[in-house]
């Protein structure tokens, strides 16, 4: 029964009312950002929801609303790792008796925030996206009630690839705060690092499909394809390396991650 609690306590502190409305701000933002940018004036409602997370359709605009994707899940986790880490070490250790609860419990409330932050994000696009379209093309919101099975199937497919992204580059980011010890810091290189392979390696068509921190970018297909399973494979393949890898790193360094004052 402690697991249990341990969850929902993680869960119950994580989704406070500040983490939900940073999520709802942000997503508003990369929704008006889309919205002006692509000239979504006289588009349905799902198809302009498609468009918004259709990345990447220009790399400048979109490497920002990549970011900004993604930025909201990190600052929530980690916030929420440094709470544990360093005001809260001493209770979590007591409470638990066991490292591996707490980094287990990390991942799964890790992987349920990374859901819960893109569900309120898509609806947030929808929401705003429904009172955009009112007065410019009202009767073209119909056919969103029709559910038109190709933009719902891409739809589809953009969450699942984005959110497998997104946990990825979490756990990537988790890795970094347990080898710097500083939160902001691991943000930074990891900013970094998903700038360089929106920016940079989409240049390269070979290295497209074989890096994992692209495959969520649906529109990448454009500019060489492969087949969608192969992006659900690399991404399931590389999240179960990067948990083994930070489980490793946890394993060595648990003693001095929650006894690091200066963290």
């Amino acid at each position: 029964m402690i697991f249990p609690r341990i969850l929902s306590f993680h869960f119950f502190h994580i989704f406070n009312i500040k983490n939900i409305v940073l999520i709802i701000l942000i997503s508003s933002i990369n929704t008006i950002i889309s919205y002006y940018t692509y000239n979504l004036f006289e588009t349905n409602l799902l198809e302009a929801l498609v468009k918004i997370y259709y990345l990447p359709i220009n790399l400048t605009i979109d490497t920002l609303k990549w970011i900004l994707i993604i930025v909201t899940p990190l600052i929530g986790i980690g916030t929420f790792i440094n709470h544990q880490l360093y005001e809260n070490s001493i209770y979590i250790l007591i409470s638990m008796k066991n490292f591996y609860y707490w980094f287990n419990s990390v991942t799964i409330i890790s992987f349920i925030h990374t859901f819960v932050t893109l569900i309120i994000s898509f609806i947030t696009s929808l929401i705003l996206l429904f009172f955009f379209t009112q007065n410019h093309n009202l009767f073209s919101r119909v056919d969103f009630y029709k559910l038109d099975s190709y933009y719902l199937n891409l739809l589809f497919h953009e969450f699942c690839l984005i959110f497998l992204s997104v946990f990825l580059l979490i756990l990537i980011y988790i890795l970094l705060i347990f080898l710097t010890r500083n939160q902001s810091v691991a943000i930074l290189i990891l900013i970094l690092i998903v700038t360089i392979s929106i920016t940079v390696i989409p240049l390269n068509t070979i290295i497209i499909k074989l890096n994992p921190l692209t495959l969520g970018l649906i529109g990448l297909r454009e500019l060489v394809f492969y087949p969608l399973s192969w992006s659900y494979f690399y991404l399931v393949l590389s999240i179960i390396i990067m948990y083994v890898l930070t489980l490793f790193v946890y394993k060595i360094h648990k003693e001095t991650i929650f006894n690091n004052n200066n963290y």
